[in-house]
């Protein structure tokens, strides 16, 4: 466990990465190959959604409202993109993360991880029922999973998914504080830069783009909260830092931000040592 006040070296920090991989014919993953690799993992994410069937549901006892979301969770695993699940208040709330994709315009689809969102509030014959099963938590760009094949050897959409798994309670984390900016994710080994800015305007038709190009911001109203959205940019790994990127990776883990991640789907806010982590993250650059 990394201490404050204490800092890796250079050998301490390469062993914690995973060494270049080789293919079966004993060469190194080169960029053509990530890209393939990265390209390969978000079609797989990119099926057809399989809709959380709507059940008759008794919420007004506990066992109604566990069998509901044990339920949800079933059909998230059969889909085959469950990631995990979280619960409190005697189900009166639950959250299910799982990945897809997002589409943000012509040949730009990145990998993305959301969240199932169930509520139910109110009490005897009042009860109110809320579901949103689309909640997005990151946008992971094709970039970072290109970085990630070259520098740790991962190839499977679930090897990437592991990697980056510490990074969602972060996002989580900056959408919840309304962060805007870019803030700096260490991981062992490794440094995940994510932003959270204004997601790209395009138009709800594909072919609009050949009829009219890009759209314009100025035809837009300014964005508002629900028009940000938390982008990973890329992946850093240690061997491949810059001195200055190495120097605050060192700060961030001095502060045991690696430690202390959230978990993710998490219905529980930060600490105090979590949200000043967050707060650290995003003022923190390269210097």
């Amino acid at each position: 466990m990394l201490r404050a006040g204490t800092t890796l070296d250079g050998d301490a920090c390469r062993t914690m990465s995973t060494p270049y991989e080789r293919t079966p014919a004993g060469n190194r993953i080169d960029q053509s190959l990530a890209k393939s690799l990265s390209r390969a993992a978000i079609k797989m994410a990119d099926t057809e959604p399989l809709p959380v069937r709507w059940r008759q549901v008794n919420v007004a006892n506990v066992k109604g409202r566990k069998r509901y979301v044990d339920a949800c969770i079933k059909d998230v695993r059969k889909w085959g993109r469950y990631l995990g699940a979280t619960a409190r208040d005697e189900y009166r709330e639950a959250l299910i993360a799982h990945y897809g994709v997002i589409d943000l315009g012509p040949n730009r689809t990145l990998l993305a991880i959301f969240q199932h969102h169930f509520r139910v509030s109110g009490k005897r014959r009042a009860w109110e029922f809320e579901e949103n099963p689309d909640q997005l938590i990151c946008g992971i760009e094709e970039h970072a999973l290109q970085r990630i094949a070259q520098r740790s050897g991962k190839k499977e959409l679930l090897d990437f998914l592991d990697v980056l798994s510490p990074v969602w309670g972060w996002c989580d984390a900056a959408t919840k504080a309304r962060l805007h900016g870019r803030f700096y994710v260490p991981l062992l080994g490794g440094l995940v830069i994510c932003s959270r800015e204004v997601a790209p305007l395009r138009w709800s038709n594909p072919e609009d783009y050949e009829r009219f190009g890009a759209p314009n911001p100025a035809d837009f109203p300014s964005p508002t909260e629900k028009d940000y959205f938390v982008r990973v940019r890329t992946y850093l790994s240690w061997d491949t830092m810059r001195p200055n990127y190495r120097r605050l990776w060192e700060r961030l883990a001095e502060n045991e931000t690696i430690e202390i991640a959230p978990r993710c789907p998490s219905l529980r806010n930060l600490s105090v040592a979590q949200a000043d982590a967050l707060k650290l993250m995003a003022s923190e650059h390269p210097s």
